[in-house]
């Protein structure tokens, strides 16, 4: 084998196996569903090629001709009438008025033989080129040239095709091929000079095709062969060599292939053509894998991800059985034998295995492996065959009254096996010695009728005598014939003698076959007999010297049928084997074996019933005997096929019904691992001697259950059989016994599972747990309540939403969408409760209302005539505008806005200090429809003393009127125009607007220069974020928000801000900007409060800290755009509780800002701020603040004595003020209220972010109650993040439970601990945030480029506050060498890079033995400092996905759902996460799980990511392992965009 190609496939043993098989049937669907795929494309594709112009049908004359028998003017191919094959959906038609002598056409087949020119103007993802030919056009995609138009340019190409051959001398036929199996366009064209294709080979039913014949060619077809009809043309052709033999089959278009196929680097292209002797010969030639641009793809060395072993290799297995002669007696007959392709473990150099066993066969079908190449599965010989016994006694002489006649059917044989003469000496032989025999019969056929003597009748007699009367005890006969009745010179063996004695007789019947000692009494023996008796001088005559014919029974041996034997003959391929020889011989009936032999049709069939489905051999009658006829006999086999079994008869079945179906013998001969019943963790393993036809092995890592199977003992094939549970999980999970994970709870989300019956609703009102059953299987637990309904109308639940447990045994769900954007309801809130210390979630699981009594989850439960209420409900999550909130916020009552004094004091009232054009004046506004008064019906209101209840506002009107005059009064502080700054330019324009007589600079070309004071405006009433106040006040119609009738914004979309802190649970996201949090422990009298420095922090330029600007894309002209202050958007961030607040990590600025071509693209995509709109900043929200201490961490000794502003750098900024000072940027003092360190040394301290996360420091730049930390190594949206922590692990583990088929053992990996673990000081455990990645740059990029699959950490502080890197047990500073290390993802985007802290690829060959004499130079240095100052990769899942969902269970990462990357069937990923190949490489798909039958299918919707080894520096490493799961309904999901809870700790208590 090349070495290129070794690096192609490395696979191994059994997964290896189980992998090519499924990609064999994954090829054998593809061809079975052909017609499917083509009956589901589009009416679009479908209309794409008719051909009815003039100039069409014109040009087609020249492919019409005169059929005989019809005597109309058809086209080669088409079908003459439905009953003859036209199909009525076909796409490719010609349509036009032709008269009644000329037949339509519809799709008329397809024939790529012996084409000698073509041409293909497509390439493989459907792009098609006016001047492209060769199927690639590489150069025309890369240079943008003219496209044909989709779908209707199919029409121009087909009648170019017709054209060309039209206008060729040497052309008679053409295909047509308009559509390939995907249904994109293929636009192939074929010419051949002679008809190579019958017209009952075409493909009728194919609507993409069409194939023509010139009509004159055609009529001198018909004239050659003096044919009338396709039929008698096709019967001459079949005949004539020169058709059937010699021309090749076509290059093809898009036809690379490898086999294994990762789709890359080389392959091959074949083409075949039948020869004269009837051998098929095969032609390739090499052809590379490239992208669109012509660009090779280049295969990584890799192994998967699954291991490290070699590839097993692979060559054919043993001959099976041959196949039963195609005769059975009287001539030439034809026979076959099969075998399949198998793997062994022990290959030589190249890859060829010298000895394969039939159950180490792997599916064949023809995919061209290397040592089984096509054809080579099937051999066919001639079996020659000897005279036929005779077939009937008589009708006459022999057949007396009152018996039917005796036929020679089956069960004889004779004993001759070559050297035939095709004569009556065939049968001649015997038993030497004739005294043996148990009786003797005088068979005097002239004694019965005088005219009647036919010896064969009569030796026909005498075998029926033995089957029929003597039965079971006789096993041959001998008969002596002689001639007629007074033919001179012979001897009669039968009658009387001349003295009217009788003779001894003609029939002998012998209990043995006299042929199986070796020593036939054939004419040699008696020829050596005569010999000898002469010498003697003695005579050789009478019996002695008389030949015999002589047979035998054979119950395998049919001699005028081949289908009349025991065994199961239905189909060519499916027959079983029958061997009556030796032991099996007759009487024995169990001469039927299965074949247990692969052939082209793939199946093994190596057990079932091999019997007959009609008879069996009843020996109470001595013959075969229909089993309709007799009960007894039992109910034969039916007719097998793997489809029939599989969909039908075993779907659904339980395994009590499975094994029932599987004794009651009704199976015919098939591979019975299609049907197995083996638990996942075991293989199936052909094993004729089992119960059922297969062992089910235990496989790696689980062995047997030693005290219940072995020696002594059950089977060991039995252990991984059914339900009996006897593969035991070998765990190396490194967790204590008494360890117990937080419980995990998710939502459906979208593309979540089937609903029994109904729409699918979107998102899914499902909620689920995971559960860890062993290391290897998980199981999916189904929530006993579908989540209350959020809606009088509808019963959704929602999508991106915030779920975070609030107590250990209580998950609260808010926040996210609750349905399409076009759906509008307030946002409510909901919690699920389950059993404290229960070990799932569905135990006592209930939704519960805030009082603690259960929620009913139907739609009939929810009050309100559109804004649901219950009484118990939580509080509803506001979102702007307030004034449109119903249901809750009302009270229930009819309307809009609140009318509820709690929603109206915490919402409606803004009391700030305004500019009322020479002072700043404090003013108070209500700005609600309904205001607050004191009742002694009302109730408490936080703040306020006394009752309270709402009464309407009839100053509404005239308070947003104030309202407003005192905004834009106010604005110019914060808003304007020719401002000067280094990094943009001044504003191109500005108006004035009038309002109320004033004139006020309200125009969106300014700029703001710093944000409005959040005081000044409410995000609850409207606008949500200070930048819309623009848009309310710039309507001169208009004097209360617009978002008050027309726009719902919510406050916790698209993956929030989500934690637990204290008794508060904390949430937000989007334009909001801001957290709210609501106290669980007294939610029945709150509400969501917006909290007090939680106002999310500005983004600034890493490199200089200066503010970030963006462009107000507001039109095509990029030249016209302003700028503007980039906005404190974000959403869709990892989000996760320590000890030291809620933490967020990088995120989206908006949705669909992450699409190149959007105007949000253009605007949010800032150089130095973010990368499409992605961030890569960390913050972490404290509710107590930050401290001088806290920020300045480990530093705050070096720095005593002085302020803030006299350590932090300055920072460019306006001035506070309306003057032409405020618009001239200056150097502005920093504090630790408020600063920004950045890349830039600067300051009296020369402080950059490094070096002060170098010195320690806790923060890097403050806003509000936030703090930065350090960045993410890139940006980032839709990660998901939680905290775990370890120590190092002792002893030694098997690396094969990551790295299956692996012979590495490794150290021990660290040890988990829990959260709770680190409030003491009696260990070393160091805490992490795991933090895995999702989307970095755009989503639709080529090569993949936008989603990231590794998983980063940074060590934070443990649950007592301290570092556990700081423990003594671990080394400052480690030197290792990793061999293999590079950087991530190369030659796709920039890599992560650490210096001396890269990332490596394979951390199991990573020593400290560097730097010293015999060992290599040391490529790590790892400080464990660094731990805690930037983030570090500790490897990587195989699929990279965003919006999924993770957890974790005793120590391993769990990651399911989401979207991943490119379409399932083409997508491959490197080891590394680079994309190793696929053909549509830019669109992201559903991580799917598909379930038939109860199966899983777990094609890349769940991964296991478990940590492997921490070194001695503090640093962890690991990589992704498969683990099967089970739970889930039949159907297909991947539960995108859906939420987790899970944790809740020691940290979510801190607070």
């Amino acid at each position: 084998m090349k070495a290129s190609v070794i690096s192609l496939i490395l696979l191994g043993g059994t997964d290896a196996r189980k992998r090519h098989e499924r990609r064999s049937k994954n090829h054998s669907r593809a061809l079975a569903n052909e017609a499917q795929r083509i009956s589901q494309l589009s009416p679009r594709v479908l209309t794409s090629c008719v051909l009815d112009r003039a100039s069409d049908l014109a040009l087609l004359e020249t492919f019409q001709f005169l059929e005989p028998e019809s005597g109309k003017r058809v086209y080669f191919g088409t079908a003459i009438d439905p009953i003859r094959g036209n199909p009525q959906a076909a796409k490719n038609s010609i349509e036009g008025h032709f008269g009644e002598d000329v037949i339509m056409t519809r799709s008329n087949g397809y024939c790529d033989k012996g084409a000698y020119k073509s041409w293909n103007k497509c390439n493989i993802n459907g792009e098609c080129f006016v001047e492209c030919e060769d199927g690639l056009c590489h150069d025309q995609h890369k240079n943008g040239e003219q496209r044909i138009v989709i779908p209707n340019g199919c029409r121009d190409w087909y009648r170019a095709c017709a054209t060309e051959c039209a206008n060729d001398s040497e052309c008679n036929a053409f295909t047509f091929l308009d559509t390939n199996i995907l249904g994109h366009p293929e636009y192939t064209c074929h010419f051949m000079k002679s008809l190579t294709c019958k017209h009952s080979a075409q493909n009728l039913n194919d609507p993409r095709s069409s194939f023509h014949v010139k009509g004159a060619y055609m009529e001198g077809l018909f004239e050659k062969y003096s044919a009338n009809s396709f039929a008698e043309l096709d019967a001459s052709l079949s005949v004539d060599p020169d058709f059937k033999y010699g021309h090749w089959s076509s290059w093809g278009y898009h036809e690379c292939r490898q086999t294994p196929a990762p789709a890359c680097g080389e392959g091959v292209i074949k083409r075949s053509r039948v020869l004269e002797s009837g051998s098929t010969e095969h032609e390739s030639r090499p052809c590379n894998y490239s992208n669109d641009d012509g660009e090779l793809i280049v295969c990584e060395d890799i192994t998967n991800g699954e291991g490290d072993e070699e590839d097993p290799g692979h060559g054919w297995t043993s001959w099976g059985d041959w196949s039963t002669c195609s005769k059975t007696c009287g001539g030439t007959g034809f026979r076959s034998r099969f075998r399949a392709c198998g793997q062994c473990t022990n290959p030589d150099e190249n890859g060829l295995c010298s000895e394969v066993s039939y159950v180490d066969a792997i599916p064949f079908v023809g995919a061209s492996l290397e040592f089984c190449p096509e054809g080579g599965e099937m051999e066919e010989e001639t079996c020659q065959l000897g005279q036929c016994l005779p077939g009937t006694h008589g009708r006459t002489g022999w057949k007396r009254a009152g018996q039917r006649e005796f036929k020679i059917r089956n069960m004889w044989n004779i004993a001759k096996t070559e050297g035939f003469t095709r004569t009556l000496e065939d049968w001649e032989g015997g038993c030497r010695n004739i005294d043996e025999a148990y009786k003797v019969i005088n068979l005097d056929s002239s004694a019965q009728e005088p005219s009647f003597h036919n010896p064969r009748f009569t030796f026909a007699e005498c075998m029926r005598i033995c089957q029929l009367e003597e039965k079971d005890d006789c096993l041959s006969v001998m008969f002596f014939k002689s001639e007629r009745v007074g033919a001179p010179d012979v001897k009669r063996f039968y009658g009387n003698d001349a003295e009217g004695n009788p003779l001894e007789g003609n029939c002998y019947l012998f209990n043995k076959r006299c042929h199986e000692d070796g020593q036939p009494r054939d004419a040699a023996y008696l020829q050596a007999q005569r010999e000898e008796k002469e010498a003697a001088g003695e005579t050789f005559t009478g019996k002695a010297a008389a030949f015999s014919w002589y047979a035998y029974k054979d119950l395998c041996h049919a001699p005028k049928s081949v289908a009349l034997n025991p065994c199961n003959m239905m189909g060519t391929y499916f027959r079983a084997t029958c061997d009556s020889s030796g032991s099996r011989g007759f009487p024995n009936t169990d001469v039927c074996r299965c074949p247990t032999s692969g052939d082209r049709h793939t199946e093994t069939r190596a057990f079932g019933n091999p019997y007959a489905a009609a008879w069996k051999y009843n020996p109470e009658l001595g013959e075969f005997q229909k089993r309709t006829h007799n009960a007894a006999l039992g109910k034969g086999p039916t007719f097998y096929s793997k489809f029939k079994y599989s969909r039908r008869v075993f779907a659904g079945k339980s395994l009590e019904e499975y094994e029932e179906i599987m004794n009651e013998g009704s199976m015919a001969c098939h591979n019975p691992c299609e049907h197995n019943r083996c638990a996942s963790g075991s293989e199936c393993r052909l094993n004729s001697e089992a119960e059922f036809g297969y062992d089910c092995i235990c496989q790696w890592p689980t062995v047997p259950d030693s005290s219940r199977f072995g020696e002594g003992l059950l089977p060991l094939g039995k252990a991984g059989y059914g339900t009996n549970n006897g593969c035991i999980a070998v765990d190396q999970r490194n967790v204590a016994a008494d360890y117990k994970d937080n419980l995990i709870l998710y939502g459906g989300g979208w593309n979540s599972q089937p609903v029994p019956t109904g729409p699918l609703p979107k998102p899914h009102y499902q909620y689920y747990g995971l559960e860890s059953e062993s290391p290897y299987k998980f199981k999916v637990i189904h929530a006993p309540q579908k989540i209350p309904a959020p809606s009088p109308s509808a019963h959704k639940a929602k999508f991106y939403n915030c779920m975070m447990n609030i107590d250990e045994n209580k998950v609260m769900v808010v926040g996210g969408r609750p349905g399409q954007f076009f759906d509008i309801w307030d946002d409510k809130t909901f919690v699920y409760e389950w059993k404290k210390g229960a070990n799932g979630i569905e135990d006592e699981g209930q939704w519960i209302g805030a009082d603690g009594s259960w929620m009913n989850d139907t739609k009939e439960s929810c009050e309100g005539l559109s804004g649901c209420m219950r009484h118990n409900d939580w509080p509803d999550f506001p979102s702007t505008s307030v004034l449109n909130c119903e249901g809750q916020c009302r009270d229930g009552q009819m309307g809009r806005g609140p009318t509820n004094p709690r929603w109206i004091n915490s919402y409606c009232t803004i009391d700030a200090d305004f500019y009322d054009g020479s002072n700043w004046v404090n003013q108070k506004f209500e700005l609600c429809r309904h205001r607050l008064v004191q009742s002694d019906d009302g109730i408490t209101v936080e703040g306020l003393e006394g009752l309270w209840s709402s009464e309407e506002n009839t100053d509404f009107e005239e308070q947003w009127a104030q309202y407003n005059l005192a905004i834009r009064k106010t604005i110019t502080f914060y808003r304007q125009t020719q401002l000067h700054s280094p990094d943009v330019e001044d504003a191109l324009f500005q108006t004035h607007q009038m309002f109320q007589g004033d004139s006020y600079l309200m125009t969106g070309e300014l700029r703001w220069k710093y944000p409005m004071d959040s005081s000044l405006y409410s995000p609850i009433l409207g606008p949500v974020h200070y930048r819309d106040i623009m848009q309310t006040q710039g309507l001169p119609n208009t004097i209360r928000p617009i978002f008050r009738e027309t726009v719902k914004e919510y406050h916790g979309p698209g993956q929030p801000a989500c934690g637990m802190m204290g008794n508060r649970a904390y949430v937000g996201s989007g334009k909001f900007s801001r957290l709210m949090s609501l106290d669980v422990t007294a939610a029945t009298e709150q509400l969501w409060r917006v909290e007090d420095g939680s106002e999310f922090p500005y983004p600034y330029k890493k490199s200089d800290g200066s503010q970030c600007l963006m462009y107000n894309a507001n039109g095509a002209d990029s030249s016209q755009w302003t700028r503007d202050q980039l906005p404190n958007y974000r959403q869709n961030f990892g989000t996760v509780v320590t000890s030291q607040g809620l933490w967020v990590i990088g995120g989206l600025m908006a949705p669909s800002a992450d699409l190149p071509g959007r105007n949000l693209n253009k605007k949010y995509n800032v150089e130095g701020c973010t990368k499409h709109s992605h961030l890569k900043d960390v913050w972490v929200f404290n509710p107590n603040g930050w401290t001088r201490n806290d920020i300045l961490g480990d530093a705050r000794s070096k720095y005593s004595g002085f302020t803030g502003s006299e350590i932090l750098p300055e920072k460019i900024g306006y001035p506070f003020g309306n003057g032409i000072e405020s618009r001239i940027s200056t150097s502005l003092p920093q504090t630790f209220e408020e600063f920004h360190l950045s890349d830039t040394p600067s300051g009296p301290f020369d402080l950059s972010i490094d070096s002060a996360l170098a010195e320690g420091w806790g923060c890097t730049g403050v806003q509000g109650k936030w703090c930065r930390k350090p960045y993410l190594p890139r940006e980032t949206k839709g990660a998901e993040s939680f905290v775990m922590c370890f120590e190092p692990g002792t002893g030694t583990e098997d690396f094969s439970y990551v790295r299956r088929g692996s012979k590495k053992t490794i150290p021990r990996r660290p040890r988990v601990c829990s959260v709770e673990e680190t409030k003491n000081s009696d260990n070393r455990c160091i805490c992490y945030i795991m933090n895995i990645s999702g989307q970095s740059g755009p989503k639709q990029t080529p090569g993949g480029a936008g989603f990231r699959p590794e998983i980063d950490y940074l060590e934070v502080p443990r649950a007592d506050g301290t570092y556990g890197s700081d423990h003594e047990s671990y080394a400052d500073e480690l030197k290792e060498y990793c061999p293999g290390a590079e950087p991530s993802y190369p030659g796709i985007d920039e890599p992560i890079i650490h210096g001396n802290e890269t990332a490596v690829a394979d951390y199991s060959e990573c020593t400290p033995v560097c730097d010293v004499e015999g060992a290599p130079a040391c490529n790590r240095v790892w400080h464990k400092k660094n731990l805690r100052s930037a983030w570090h990769e500790a490897g990587r899942i195989k699929h990279p996905r965003m919006g999924f969902l993770a957890g974790q269970l005793k120590g391993e990462i769990i990651v399911w759902g989401g979207e991943c990357y490119g379409p399932s069937n083409t997508r491959q990923w490197n080891l590394d996460g680079t994309l190793r190949a696929t053909r549509v490489d830019f669109q992201p798909r559903s991580c799917k799980v598909d379930v038939q039958g109860g199966k899983t299918v777990n094609d890349d919707y769940m991964e296991v990511f478990s940590f492997l080894r921490m070194n001695s520096a503090g640093y962890i490493f690991g990589e992704r392992r498969y683990v099967e799961f089970d739970g889930y309904v039949d159907g297909r999901a991947g539960h995108g965009e859906a939420a987790v809870a899970q944790a809740f700790n020691a940290f979510n208590k801190a607070f």
